[in-house]
């Protein structure tokens, strides 16, 4: 699955603008409008910060399109305001995991 399909699934789902969607995530607008135009792709930055923005969403589909949209699991039990806190604390965790995870993708494509 291509990175504006994944885009255009998300904005659905959340019924958000892009512009909506890229300030909770913390990003500028331009790199929604980017990835919708097929000017680039999504880069591990911008992957974290959807993800910390939005734990709900599982990581494999969103970086390499297998699976489910949504974990089939969300805590509940805390608050969003709690749950976005240990999000942003964790982003650099989930940056370098992504990095990581991009590259053994390459090096899988290569092989092919």
């Amino acid at each position: 699955m291509k990175d504006i399909e994944k885009i255009e699934k998300l904005l659905h789902h959340y019924d958000m603008s892009g512009a909506k969607f890229a300030r909770k995530c913390g990003f500028n607008a331009n790199v929604i409008t980017n990835i919708r135009r097929k000017r680039c792709r999504m880069s591990e930055h911008v992957l974290g910060r959807i993800l910390c923005a939005f734990p709900e969403i599982n990581m494999n589909w969103l970086v390499i399109g297998e699976g489910e949209m949504m974990n089939l699991v969300v805590n509940e039990e805390t608050n969003d305001n709690e749950n976005h806190q240990k999000n942003r604390e964790n982003s650099s965790e989930i940056i370098a995991l992504l990095k990581e995870i991009v590259q053994e993708l390459k090096k899988l494509n290569a092989k092919r």
